[in-house]
């Protein structure tokens, strides 16, 4: 482990091999999450694999449980 020279937190050296400079938390790159979402229909679906950031995640999850909640 190093310290980040940002913040002083404990950063590990594998980070600093890859190129990254400072530690997750001082990043200036958001987190993204992977969705898989079902397209098409009949015979002609497919998958698709929509990258999204943490912010667009969260809105995404609240109103796929709300159009769950309406369906019940």
């Amino acid at each position: 482990m190093m310290e980040c020279p940002q913040c002083g937190n404990p950063m590990p050296i594998k980070r600093k091999e890859l190129g990254y400079h400072v530690c997750i938390n001082c990043s200036t790159e958001s987190a993204k999450r992977g969705v898989p979402i079902m397209r098409g229909s009949g015979d002609h679906t497919w998958v698709d694999l929509e990258i999204m950031t943490q912010d667009q995640f969260e809105k995404y999850k609240k109103l796929d449980q709300e159009q769950k909640k309406k369906k019940d």
